[in-house]
């Protein structure tokens, strides 16, 4: 399992790459685009969490999203991208040898922050 995040300008954008991927033949249920951080608070916050800061509560609902472990670090570059108004891609990837396409493909399809983490490579 892989996981890929990336931030795009325009939500247009980000919907179009997500359309372009799902053309490729990864599952759309493996597909989400996320624009609209003030709801992804709102859900934080309706839980009972350790850490009440708005990246820490972004990086839990980014993994609880991707049903994986993604490093807090890089999901915090893309929630900072979220901040500014971007529009974040989210891709799971049941095989992790797609993972470098895809990136490359929503490279070249306008996304400016990628960031990637495969779920064996993640600490037990």
């Amino acid at each position: 399992m892989s996981t890929v995040l990336a931030a795009f300008d325009k939500r247009f954008a980000a919907d179009q790459a997500l359309e372009h991927i799902a053309g490729t033949g990864v599952p759309r249920a493996d597909l989400h685009v996320e624009h609209d951080l003030e709801r992804l608070k709102r859900v934080s916050t309706s839980r009972k969490l350790g850490n009440d800061s708005v990246l820490g509560s972004a990086g839990r609902m980014f993994a609880d999203l991707v049903q994986t472990n993604v490093d807090y670090h890089h999901v915090d570059l893309v929630t900072e991208a979220l901040e500014r108004g971007a529009s974040v891609l989210v891709v799971r990837l049941a095989d992790a040898t797609q993972t470098d396409r895809v990136v490359g493909l929503v490279k070249k399809l306008g996304a400016y922050d990628v960031v990637t983490r495969a779920a064996a490579d993640m600490p037990n």
